[in-house]
């Protein structure tokens, strides 16, 4: 069995580690902007909390985490366009577009230019999968920081609105 190395995974001569760190750098973001923005909403309501006392009434889940996921659309847009850059790196960079679809293996021109992107999605998919459990587990657990509290019914987390 062959052993795959990462470049592999990309176009011959391309600086896949440029590609790798610049999409580590905006996971990075996504994490840090979803949890700082929901963590600013319930500071705030720790806030109104001390001023009004347990008489609050907390809103539903989705004021809270509404935009939060902002950056995932971002996440794969960038995956989406580093794809189209790939294909169009082998097309003019390398000049080799020809030779790789002449290549016994058919799928290798697409497994060096989709790889990356698919890997970058899959990752940004995990990521707002963990901050959305984060979301839920933390606005479940309101009435134990906040003991006397009035919670609206929880009716679950509106994605649409998380992403936009």
């Amino acid at each position: 069995m062959k052993k795959h190395r990462i470049r592999d995974f990309f176009p011959p001569g391309y600086n896949y580690e440029l590609e790798i760190g610049a999409f580590t750098i905006l996971l990075f973001l996504f994490f840090a902007h979803g949890l700082s923005g929901f963590n600013l909403a319930i500071d705030n309501l720790r806030l109104w909390y001390e001023i009004e006392g347990p008489a609050i009434k907390v809103h539903d889940i989705n004021v809270y985490t509404a935009g939060e996921l902002r950056l995932f659309v971002t996440c794969v847009e960038f995956a989406v366009l580093l794809a189209i850059f790939k294909y169009r790196y082998f097309k003019t960079k390398t000049k080799s577009i020809y030779l790789m679809k002449r290549l016994p293996d058919r799928k290798e021109l697409h497994v060096r230019c989709l790889a990356g992107s698919v890997v970058g999605i899959v990752a940004a998919v995990l990521i707002a999968a963990l901050l959305l459990v984060v979301f839920r587990s933390t606005y479940l657990n309101l009435p134990k920081r906040f003991p006397g509290i009035s919670m609206p019914e929880y009716r679950g987390i509106n994605i649409w609105r998380t992403l936009l």
